[in-house]
């Protein structure tokens, strides 16, 4: 069964379709290439770390991201790779090493330094780490973004409700509404 933007679209037996039939069922369209080759010249670098160190963990490790590429990290639970992340991001302190945003050495030693160099941190497993999916969305989107919606003691219902429905536009969320409860929502 293929529901798509919350509604009912076809149901069929699996030995009566394929693969390709059931994409194009929940994408709308027919896909005419998955992969589309894309030819690119990356830009200047815009985010350098160097010889990271964590304990045991991350040990001296470098790399760098430019403009326009795509940066990847794979590898077995333990190698790291979660832990470097989350190290760039400033959820976990690093012991040594140094991180340059567009050719500027930051210190990062929280995630709200990290989002204002313009790093975010999109996690592993979002229903664990990523979100409160008990609560609503305008409540997920509002707890990332305090600053921008405070208002002396408190939080401002209108600065929230038009940052948080900017953001779900911006980013094509399909929801009913911001009162819509995460779990609720298909992760599509």
């Amino acid at each position: 069964t293929v529901f798509r933007d919350g509604k009912y679209i076809t149901t069929k037996k699996r030995e009566e379709t394929s693969i390709e039939e059931i994409i194009a069922l929940m994408v709308g369209r027919e896909l005419q290439d998955y992969y589309p080759r894309i030819e690119m010249v990356p830009g200047e670098k815009r985010l350098e770390v160097k010889s990271v160190r964590q304990g045991n963990v991350l040990k001296d490790l470098t790399f760098y991201a430019r403009a326009g590429e795509i940066t990847g990290f794979y590898g077995l639970m333990g190698a790291g790779r979660t832990e470097l992340m989350r190290a760039v991001f400033g959820a976990d302190p690093i012991d040594s090493g140094e991180i340059y945003v567009d050719g500027q050495k930051k210190r990062i030693h929280s995630c709200r330094q990290a989002k204002s160099c313009g790093i975010a941190l999109l996690t592993e497993d979002r229903k664990h780490q990523g979100l409160i999916l008990d609560f609503d969305l305008n409540a997920n989107i509002s707890i990332t973004n305090l600053p921008k919606i405070m208002s002396g003691f408190g939080i401002s219902r209108k600065r929230e409700i038009k940052n948080n429905q900017e953001l779900v536009e911006r980013v094509n969320v399909k929801t009913p509404s911001l009162r819509q409860v995460v779990k609720n929502l298909s992760g599509g």
